[in-house]
């Protein structure tokens, strides 16, 4: 049984293992692989296949022994020994005759498998001259085993000798630029968002394999490593093809607010046709430089909305700081203010929600509507002999150069401070002092 298995190629013997299910974890050596098949086939009772030619040639018996020969060896030294001479002339001339039988088996044996793994070696070169070369040397040694003519069979296995190293160093060098190619490969597509552990561990299996020779194996996990790269490039041409929708996605919403990006276009036409051809590492390049793009773009955007907002805010206030003072003192000469209330309400809902550009139309629409009060205001003013001054100082900076507005406030012009001269402001501490008696219960006696 062992003996048809030495006769399998390494690739053929891990097939084998595959049929048989046969685990060859931390099996790499060919006789490893040999002796877990072979532990396997006799726990189960079964046969291995016969490994013969593709014609009808019969497997030569090899199970050789030399304990007859041993015997005969012994034997002939005994009866010399004792004397007996005829015996011992008989002994090794029966010797000759099982010599030359033996012999002529084992020649017939070693050519078999001679020729046999000069077939299994060739079945792996395509139909190049070299190889052509070699399949017909194996004809005619095949032809000369079929005749017995065993003497013309060792000298065309003498040629193929030659002729399958020089195969097998065109093979290693044909390895060593895949190796090289591959490694490339993988390098190429380090930079894209792929696991490549398993890519990584076939590519170094195979350089172990080839250091030890071991070509057949070097090729397999190669074949193994392309079909692992394969899936990767799937699954790296799917996510990329996604995240290029993201992006377009993203530059359309771009444009939808008034931002044309004909250069984010360009890539973005760069990269689908890099996808298409093959090429993951510029189609993701591109598509980063896009999107990169896209997002100084948003930015950009951003940020102006975010100081047209900090704008609004700011006049917001302004507007309800300049209406609070207007709406105390109609308020306390009786002026209804209840619509200004509610637009100044609403104004300060907005606000609170970050709606500010409604905000900022509810605060205009109330100063408006004040603005329409304030014939009132200034009449009442009148009746109580509140006059606009002319002139006075500024009580920040103690600046003259203040002026006096019909509105109701006075403004410096040497630091800006604005103050209202229509209500007479009354110290702070007095209003505390007001806010927190009227909190206060009050107590009966």
């Amino acid at each position: 049984m062992r003996q048809e298995l030495e006769a399998l190629t390494v690739k053929e013997l891990r097939g084998k293992a595959k049929e048989l299910s046969v685990s060859l974890r931390g099996r790499k050596l060919k006789a490893e692989i040999i002796d877990a098949i072979s532990s396997a086939m006799e726990s189960k009772g079964e046969e291995p296949v016969q490994s013969t030619f593709d014609d009808d040639s019969e497997r030569p018996d090899v199970n050789l022994s030399l304990g007859k020969l041993e015997v005969l060896w012994i034997g002939a030294a005994d009866r010399l020994t004792k004397g007996d001479y005829k015996s011992t002339i008989a002994l090794s001339r029966n010797s000759f005759r099982l010599l030359d039988e033996w012999s002529s088996k084992y020649r017939k044996g070693m050519c078999f498998r001679a020729l046999r793994a000069a077939e299994l070696f060739a079945r792996r070169f395509e139909d190049g001259g070299l190889a052509q070369k070699l399949k017909r040397r194996i004809g005619e040694a095949r032809r000369a085993y079929a005749s017995d003519d065993l003497d013309r069979c060792s000298r065309l296995i003498r040629e193929l000798e030659a002729e399958v190293t020089t195969l097998y160093t065109e093979e290693m060098g044909r390895i060593r630029d895949i190796l090289v190619e591959k490694e490339r490969s993988l390098e190429e597509l380090s930079g894209t968002n792929t696991d490549l552990s398993r890519a990584h561990d076939l590519l170094s299996d195979a350089e172990v394999a080839f250091r030890l020779n071991d070509n057949a194996h070097a090729l397999e996990l190669i074949h193994g490593f392309e079909a692992v790269i394969d899936d990767v490039q799937r699954e790296g041409e799917k996510e990329l093809r996604e995240h290029l929708g993201s992006v377009e996605s993203k530059l359309v919403d771009t444009e939808e607010f008034g931002m044309p990006l004909k250069g984010g276009r360009k890539l973005l036409r760069q990269s689908r046709v890099a996808l298409e051809s093959g090429d993951l590492l510029l189609a993701a390049d591109l598509a980063q430089q896009c999107e990169k793009s896209v997002i100084q773009v948003q930015k950009g955007h951003m940020e102006r909305a975010m100081q047209l907002r900090k704008k609004y805010y700011h006049e917001v206030r302004n507007l309800m700081s300049y209406l609070k003072p207007l709406l105390e003192e109609a308020r306390s000469y009786g002026i209804d203010i209840e619509d200004v209330k509610v637009l100044i309400k609403q104004a300060l809902g907005h606000l609170r929600q970050e709606e500010y550009f409604l905000a900022l139309d509810g605060s205009r629409e109330a100063r408006r509507l004040m603005k329409t009060l304030q014939p009132a205001i200034v009449a009442e003013r009148m009746k109580r002999g509140i006059v606009k001054p002319d002139r006075g100082e500024c009580n920040r900076c103690g600046s003259a150069d203040v002026r006096y507005r019909d509105d109701g406030w006075g403004e410096c012009a040497t630091c800006g401070h604005r103050f209202s001269w229509s209500i007479k402001q009354q110290p702070w501490f007095i209003s505390f002092l007001r806010r927190k008696l009227a909190r206060q219960p009050r107590t009966h006696a």
